[in-house]
């Protein structure tokens, strides 16, 4: 297995065919196949075991340096979860004893590159997303995204799957849209990309009780550095966890968990202001993207704005005066019985400046 993992990873520049699609399969085929990856890999769904996962990770740390640690996780079909991220200067703990929710992190707040990690993991939850009536309003009125083809990609680090890959592109405008690719034999989603850019993907699957789930997981920014990568060391079933896994964190004020939603429809930016290019990083050639961690109220206001990446300090301050003007639709906790409510939720601002900017 080590051997296979890694001839995996060191290839580079692979092309991974994507088989064309006709009209009669779209979109009902492309949904299909969202729902097949659903239904093969999610591991959090109501009707499956508890599990403790255990994996090495690396993220790719402000000082432009890797930082390697370990995740332990824990999780029950009542909504249970306790997860431990352990790196070289950063700890975080995150308990839900389905109920209520516990944070503590050693900077105050999630760094970047762990959010998008974690973002990563959830992978079926956000193809489910895609997949749901009112995905991305809070209102309703959209049925489902609008699935069309998508020319095949260079994947650097993926080897090409049994069949080929079936991709896919869902979109709710033209300006917030993710594309899929998929294993077109078993329907394993192989590669994600975010409407910024990020591409998330999901490697080396191996089976975990009726279900298969990727031992390896990478995140990709824009530019395509590598900025965190998730390796499964353990993915075990566990009868009955020891409650005490479960227990409030000391001193830690606890927050409404999102479990206590059937579904949380996330935060979406609905007016984006562009940000002046400053004159100096242009003469220098610079270019970038800058990361704020805010927190979106039920107004759809992002507050608290911190940096946490950032090329330039240049592109720190023109980032900071366009983001505080930027707008959500706030987050929406689906309640049981279908009521819908918006709720306060934190986000990453991602502000990019390239050369091609006017």
């Amino acid at each position: 297995m080590r051997k296979t993992l890694t001839l995996l990873m060191i290839l580079t520049a692979v092309i991974a065919c994507a088989l064309p699609i006709s009209a009669g399969e779209r979109p009902a085929a492309l949904a299909a196949l969202f729902r097949k990856a659903i239904a093969s890999s999610e591991i959090q769904a109501k009707d499956a075991s508890a599990y403790r996962l255990q994996a090495a990770v690396r993220v790719y740390g402000s000082d432009q340096k890797y930082l390697q640690g370990t995740v332990i996780e824990f999780w029950t079909p009542q909504g249970m979860l306790r997860r431990e991220t352990l790196l070289q200067n950063y700890k975080q703990i995150d308990v839900s004893d389905g109920t209520s929710e516990w944070q503590q992190s050693s900077l105050g707040y999630v760094p970047y590159t762990v959010h998008e990690l974690w973002s990563a993991l959830q992978f079926a939850r956000r193809l489910q997303w895609w997949l749901s009536p009112g995905a991305g309003t809070a209102g309703g009125g959209i049925v489902a995204p609008r699935l069309a083809q998508v020319k095949a990609k260079r994947l650097a680090g993926v080897l090409p799957p049994k069949g080929g890959l079936l991709c896919a592109q869902a979109s709710l405008s033209e300006s917030y849209a993710s594309e899929f690719c998929f294993e077109r034999a078993t329907g394993h989603l192989i590669t994600e990309t975010d409407p910024d850019g990020v591409r998330y993907e999901y490697l080396a699957y191996a089976p975990f009780g009726d279900k298969s789930f990727p031992r390896v997981i990478r995140v990709i920014d824009d530019r395509g550095v590598e900025l965190a990568e998730m390796r499964i060391q353990r993915l075990t079933a566990v009868e009955k966890p020891t409650s005490s896994l479960f227990l409030p964190i000391a001193n830690v004020r606890p927050e409404g968990a999102r479990s206590a939603c059937l579904s949380v429809v996330p935060a979406r930016v609905v007016k984006r202001v562009p940000p002046v290019f400053p004159p100096a990083a242009r003469d220098e050639g610079l270019s970038g993207t800058v990361v704020f961690y805010a927190y979106v109220g039920t107004d759809g206001v992002p507050r608290g704005l911190w940096p946490v990446k950032s090329p330039s300090t240049w592109f720190t301050t023109a980032a900071f005066q366009a983001a505080g003007q930027w707008r959500y639709q706030p987050a929406v906790c689906v309640e049981a019985g279908g009521s819908k409510r918006p709720i306060a939720s934190p986000v990453y601002l991602r502000v990019p400046f390239t050369l091609q900017q006017q």
